[in-house]
């Protein structure tokens, strides 16, 4: 075998310029389809990061216009209570906030958080700390955690940010961390640069103003429709000991990440022309390979006539672009772990709407996907050509090679 590789190695380095040809063409259809792959993966396949994501639940009240969305902190404190149905139980409350005191003075949006938040979602600072249970209680310092693209954005990266002051709303807090560039929030501030303490003690709102979105852990030995269940008797309870308007209905969902069906088809749409750009590489490769074997049927001919077989010819050609696309992969890897971070910090500035684009990187699934890419290409491009060229008679090409 290792006779086999060096064979083919020497051929490939007399012929330069064909095995450039070969490796950019590959190298741009495997790393297209990988690229897209990647923002299918981030986006549609596996779109939350956290542990256990099936047992993330969200609970949504019914508004006055009949559409399923925020809770009251009333509601919050109850499902807070119900320790039986849910292990952990957080709530957030979107804001639009005025930063200065910064190098980047700018108004951002951001999230008030439970102090349990990141603990439930089974998140891990990029620096410093995440919020404790006393950064939430009256009177404490206030403090805030930024995300990695609202550090790069207020603060220009300084790796010195721990411990430095901002100004949000007139009030002067404390950065304590900052969050990963693959930590994604559920809910709809996705691209949220900080998170503050929701501090509800201090808040002063009416018990039944619904400005919250409210999560939880389901425990592992309820399903979700006893949950359901529970959640509707708990609203009408709530409904009978507070005074609203309309009676309190509440359901119970399993968090879904919030992408509508025109943006599924896009991603879907962009994977199937990446794909279609493969199979057109995959198809001009194939007519590469063959117009080779047709200007090597003299030596295909007199390979048959000392004793070698359709086989092992086939075979040397099948290892011949096998040693092509290993070194495609190794181009598509490092242009991508090169390319990936910076197309990422693009799409994330850009108003897509589309959640997790911050989690595109060079997944474990990438890679299979990349490695399942090579061996068909190789299956297509190495086999086809082969069959066809090595289809001849010995004497004919001879009789070619001796007309030259």
């Amino acid at each position: 075998m290792t006779v086999r590789l060096r064979a083919a190695f020497l051929s490939l380095w007399r012929s330069k310029r064909f095995t450039f040809t070969v490796i950019v063409i590959l190298s741009l259809g495997i790393g297209s389809a990988a690229l897209v792959f990647s923002t299918l993966d981030a986006v549609l396949l596996h779109p939350a990061d956290y542990p256990n994501p099936e047992s993330v639940i969200q609970i949504q009240a019914l508004d006055e216009n009949k559409d399923w969305g925020r809770v009251s902190p009333a509601v919050y404190d109850a499902i807070r209570a119900r320790s039986d149905l849910f292990s952990e139980t957080t709530a957030t409350r979107i804001g639009l906030f005025t930063v200065t005191g910064v190098p980047a003075p700018d108004q951002v949006f951001g999230l008030s958080v439970s102090a349990n938040y990141f603990q439930m979602l089974g998140a891990h600072p990029y620096l410093g700390r995440l919020f404790q249970s006393a950064d939430d209680q009256p009177g404490a310092a206030p403090v805030a955690i930024l995300s990695h693209r609202g550090w790069h954005q207020l603060y220009s990266a300084d790796p010195r940010i721990l411990g430095k002051a901002a100004v949000i709303d007139g009030t002067l807090y404390t950065i304590v961390g900052v969050m990963p560039v693959g930590f994604v929030p559920p809910g709809d501030n996705a691209a949220g640069l900080l998170w503050t303490t929701l501090r509800l003690n201090n808040a002063r709102l009416p018990r039944d103003q619904r400005n919250l979105e409210l999560y939880t852990r389901l425990r592992s030995s309820l399903t979700l429709d006893e949950v359901q269940q529970a959640v509707r008797a708990l609203a009408s309870s709530l409904s009978a000991s507070i005074s609203v308007r309309e009676p309190i209905q509440l359901r119970a969902v399993r968090w879904q990440p919030n992408i509508s069906r025109d943006q599924r088809a896009i991603v879907w749409l962009a994977m199937g022309m990446s794909c279609g750009l493969l199979l057109i590489g995959c198809a001009n490769l194939c007519s590469i390979l063959v117009a080779k074997g047709i200007a090597r049927r003299r030596d295909y001919a007199l390979s048959l006539a000392v004793g070698a077989t359709r086989a092992q010819l086939i075979s040397k050609s099948v290892l011949e672009i096998t040693l092509l696309l290993c070194a495609s992969l190794v181009v598509v890897f490092a242009a991508g772990s090169a390319a990936l971070p910076l197309l990422r910090d693009r799409l994330v500035l850009l108003p897509t709407g589309v959640p997790n684009l911050a989690r595109i990187h060079l997944s474990p699934p990438t890679v299979l996907f990349c490695f399942a890419v090579a061996a068909i290409s190789a299956l297509l491009c190495g086999c086809l050509p082969a069959l066809f060229a090595t289809a001849i008679d010995i004497s004919t090409g001879l009789r070619e090679g001796t007309l030259k």
